[in-house]
């Protein structure tokens, strides 16, 4: 149970965004706006980085382990060195797993953005490739 009395942490930071985002937001001008958004950003950021950071911290000392190593500098050491190069796919599994979640919590509307522009590329090239064979 936590030290601290209700509101918890999580439902401080939601009561600052929509504080910004409902008060102050409409009423800013341009110059205003920008800063708005930007303190609307870093709340969301600490809101996601208190709720699925402890999850994604494990699962990736978990993949970090499953190459050998214990830490990213380890990591970056190992790749230099060439010790991973027989490991390759599962480096680059764990790179793109890191990656994902580095922006599950820094940016996940860019992440959602990549995935669907990831997501029509496929589709055209598919299309490309059907229409080469047909």
């Amino acid at each position: 149970m936590p030290l601290q009395d209700p509101p918890a942490v999580e439902d401080l930071l939601q009561a600052v965004r929509e504080y910004l985002q409902e008060e102050v937001l409409p009423s800013a001008d341009a110059n205003q706006r920008v800063h708005v958004l930007m303190a609307m950003n870093v709340v969301g950021v600490v809101e996601r980085e208190l709720v699925l950071g402890p999850k994604l911290e494990q699962e990736h000392v978990k993949a970090l382990n499953t190459l050998g190593v214990n830490s990213e500098a380890e990591l970056a050491q190992a790749i230099k060195s060439g010790a991973l190069d027989a490991k390759r796919d599962e480096v680059l599994k764990v790179l793109r797993q890191t990656t994902i979640a580095k922006l599950t919590v820094a940016s996940p509307a860019f992440l959602e953005r990549t995935r669907k522009e990831a997501e029509l590329a496929a589709q055209r090239q598919a299309k490309k490739a059907e229409a080469a064979q047909g």
